[in-house]
């Protein structure tokens, strides 16, 4: 009906990051990036449609470092030809409703190991780039299958997991007022 509510429990989620970026040519055609970003996300919960007595209070405090560096092989007005290089680290909590399928202990957060290299290629009516990549999970966050009281796919925890590939794009500017993408 209309008038259902589906969302009926009061919760609160805080959400403060900071981070910082820097960028240094180490050479002529050599830079250096480095990204560093603290994030800390709290879930305050009061009880959901079915368990109304649970009322976690979690907080995760996560740390995500990025490092990387760009070889230009040209880098002229009319063609740039790069590689590139970075490793990762990412974190992600659990969602409001991973809480209510694991209310004891608190779901433990996922955290993500990505390293990628690329290659791409820009001239003044097209461009190409590939890019490889790895990326090894710990307690990654999984769907079900299941669905929750609310409509919601539930997930889960995977202790160890991976997601590697290859990804492609290009682009072509026929005229000054049309540029087509495809990836």
């Amino acid at each position: 009906p209309d008038d259902y509510k589906w969302y009926n429990h009061d919760a609160q989620k805080n959400d403060v990051n900071v981070y910082l970026k820097w960028q240094q040519r180490l050479a002529k055609d050599l830079i250096f990036f480095a990204d560093a970003q603290f994030r800390n996300t709290a879930f305050f919960i009061n009880g959901f449609q079915d368990h109304p007595d649970l009322r976690p209070a979690v907080n995760y405090n996560f740390f995500n470092p990025k490092a990387g560096l760009t070889y230009f092989l040209t880098n002229t007005a009319t063609e740039i030809q790069k590689l590139y290089a970075s490793a990762a680290v990412g974190n992600r909590e659990p969602n409001s409703a991973d809480f209510a399928v694991a209310p004891a202990p608190a779901p433990p957060p996922a955290t993500m190991l990505d390293e990628e290299l690329g290659y791409e290629i820009s001239r003044r009516k097209w461009s190409v780039s590939a890019n490889l990549y790895y990326m090894y999970y710990h307690n990654q966050l999984v769907q079900t299958g299941q669905i929750n009281d609310v409509g919601a796919y539930t997930q889960t925890n995977v202790a160890k997991s991976y997601r590697a590939g290859i990804e492609l794009q290009g682009a072509v500017k026929p005229v000054r007022w049309l540029m087509i993408n495809a990836n």
